[in-house]
């Protein structure tokens, strides 16, 4: 699935219309949570989804009416109900959802076009930002602010602005790591929907988001197994890199997803491959002496997840007793009784997931992954055995 960002970026450079659904606020259950996002394009296609399939088709609707004005609205969907004649359709959605659903014009740049601009070019350096929208007046979302980790900025007046910049800064250190499925070239974050008073005694209902540029992920092997591996991690959201030193493996026609083809052998590493800290790692070469020369490349670089492909007694032969390494997953992925490139795919990216998510590296009990020790290398834990 193409992502919001990229779909985003596409309209700004046409100087299109294109209109945006949020979900900024969500009581009960419901199939996605706050900060979930689609695209609905002028010529009817949607890009995305809300739901299971109860609110796409009249946010469609909705949408062209917005486009056609150029105005945003703020839209309830109470799907409490289990009646089959209301919006729930007895399909486990049963909460209350919130929807932001604004008009955003590139060539006349209204308002929503202005906020988007902005996180878009955030979003270009390749800089998280945390943003604040102050929806209190239905379809007016025009009172934002925007901050990266150098600047807080935005067209908010001088009421409040410095107590939202205090919860700005708190969410953006309090918001666990967690993917929206939007992803995409950038993927969007946890959020929250605070409601507090102003100085009036009026109710406010400030929408906080957490977005992010498409992470990064290494695949250190382009064999036959690494192309599922590519395909499953692209469509959720990853800018993938593939490493081989064969360049008939380095083909587009093999990974279409992929983002970047290198051709290198982890000797020559130094000179040819940058892997910046926080990115994802998997390393599949198939050969003891590269995944050994790859382990020392990567020494010193602070990653979210290093995953290492074949069995747990090999990892241990890897990992000499004096390197240092991050967080290290393997077996890689988890434990579905995998068979096969396909299904070990899947295994691996329902494990990245939950590390993206999480936030936090999950325990050893929980799935084999140990947390990071500067000082030692961790081995994988001994309740799996592929």
């Amino acid at each position: 699935m193409t992502g919001f960002i990229e779909v985003l970026q596409q309209a700004r450079s046409g100087k299109n219309k294109i209109a945006a659904a949020t979900i900024v606020s969500v009581e009960g259950s419901a199939y996605r949570r706050e900060g979930a996002k689609m695209l609905f394009s002028a010529d009817g296609r949607s890009h995305g989804t809300l739901s299971a399939g109860c609110l796409e088709s009249d946010l469609s609707h909705r949408a062209a009416e917005v486009l056609s004005k150029g105005t945003s609205e703020l839209l309830t969907y109470d799907m409490s109900s289990e009646d089959d004649f209301t919006w729930g359709r007895g399909t486990g959605c049963n909460g209350v959802i919130h929807v932001l659903l604004e008009a955003i014009d590139f060539l006349r740049m209204n308002l929503a076009a202005r906020f988007w601009t902005e996180v878009l070019q955030h979003i270009s350096e390749g800089k998280e930002v945390v943003i604040c929208r102050d929806l209190s007046r239905a379809g007016d979302s025009g009172n934002y602010l925007i901050a990266n980790a150098d600047e807080t900025q935005g067209p908010w007046g001088t009421n409040n602005r410095n107590e939202i910049i205090n919860h700005l800064q708190q969410f953006a250190s309090d918001v666990r790591r967690s993917y929206n499925a939007v992803s995409t070239e950038t993927e969007i974050k946890e959020t929250h929907t605070p409601v507090s008073s102003d100085e009036r005694g009026a109710s406010r209902f400030y929408f906080f988001d957490k977005i992010h540029p498409k992470e990064k992920l290494f695949i250190l092997g382009g064999g036959p197994d690494a192309e599922p591996m590519v395909d499953i991690l692209g469509q959720i959201g990853f800018a993938i890199t593939v490493v081989d030193h064969r360049p008939a493996r380095l083909n587009r026609e093999l990974f279409p997803r992929a983002q970047h083809l290198i051709d290198s052998r982890p000797t020559q590493a130094d000179r040819r491959v940058v892997i910046p800290d926080g990115s994802y790692v998997i390393i599949m070469t198939h050969s003891f002496q590269d995944d050994k020369l790859w382990l020392n490349y990567l020494t010193g670089i602070s990653l979210c997840y290093l995953g290492i492909l074949g069995p747990r007694e090999r990892t241990r032969r890897l990992l000499s007793k004096d390197c240092e390494t991050t967080v290290l997953h393997s077996p890689i992925g988890l434990d579905i009784y995998a068979d096969g490139p396909e299904e070990i795919a899947v295994s691996v990216a329902a494990e990245i997931i939950r590390v993206r998510r999480s936030g936090q590296v999950a325990t050893a009990e929980q799935s084999g992954v140990q947390p990071a020790n500067r000082n030692a290398c961790q081995y994988p834990s001994l309740d799996k055995t592929r």
